[in-house]
């Protein structure tokens, strides 16, 4: 499976480090939980809520650039 990594802007708070997993089925994206609890304490929200934020938004430029989605 091949890896990637991608960093993702959240609403000028910060940003996210997400890893990319290529597959034959497709990609999967996951938060770096390191960067997202820093962000989260930062913005005052609970960790699994920026981890969302961070894996839609990554989602999103991925599927923006034609790649099929897990």
């Amino acid at each position: 499976m091949k890896r990637n990594e991608l960093t993702v802007l959240l609403d000028d708070a910060g940003s996210v480090r997400v890893k990319v997993l290529e597959g034959a089925g497709g990609v999967r994206v996951k938060p770096e939980y390191g960067d997202v609890l820093e962000l989260a304490a930062a913005m005052g929200l609970p960790a699994l809520q920026v981890a969302r934020m961070a894996q839609r938004r990554a989602e999103t430029i991925l599927g923006e650039k034609g790649y099929k989605l897990l």
